[in-house]
């Protein structure tokens, strides 16, 4: 009987001590869980800033683009322009000298400000890139983030079994 009795107190105990590691392992997986929702809401906030910085790069790119279209057709014009006063003037004469060398830093203004254009396109399709490089670290470390409490959680609650 008194076997009996110590064996019940012992496996009392381990009971006990169980239900303490049980209760430690729930506020763990509670505490995880709080850290993944808050890593989820912040993913979501990251994502919409993304979104609306992505959109209006976009916006930007495209005006730029625009910009870019709109200038060299006025290269093109300018420089059909001056052929064709080439051709009616003939190759001589100083009025017509300074009125091709007015056009000629006129095209060399506007192909500055084309190149100038062209240069904030490519800044900011790089700002983009990284932009994207961004989020693709944060998405994954949020998926290392659950990746791990799921592990932990996993690894307590098979020792605790093995115990």
């Amino acid at each position: 009987m008194d076997k009996q009795m110590e064996e019940s107190k012992r496996m009392g105990r381990e009971l006990d001590a169980l239900r303490l590691q049980l209760q430690e392992i729930r506020r763990e997986r509670d505490n995880f869980s709080q850290q993944v929702e808050n890593f989820k809401e912040e993913n979501e906030e990251l994502k919409e800033l993304w979104r609306k910085e992505v959109l209006r790069r976009d916006t930007d790119a495209s005006e730029l683009r625009n910009d870019i279209l709109r200038k060299n057709a006025l290269i093109a014009d300018l420089t059909a322009l001056n052929e064709r006063n080439k051709k009616q003037n003939g190759e001589g004469g100083s009025s017509r000298s300074s009125f091709s060398e007015n056009h000629a830093v006129s095209d060399g203004a506007v192909e500055l400000e084309l190149a100038q254009t062209k240069v904030r396109l490519v800044e900011i399709q790089c700002k983009n890139q990284d932009l994207e490089h961004t989020i693709e670290e944060l998405e994954k470390s949020l998926s290392d983030a659950r990746n791990t409490w799921i592990n932990k959680l996993q690894a307590r609650a098979l020792n605790s079994v093995k115990k």
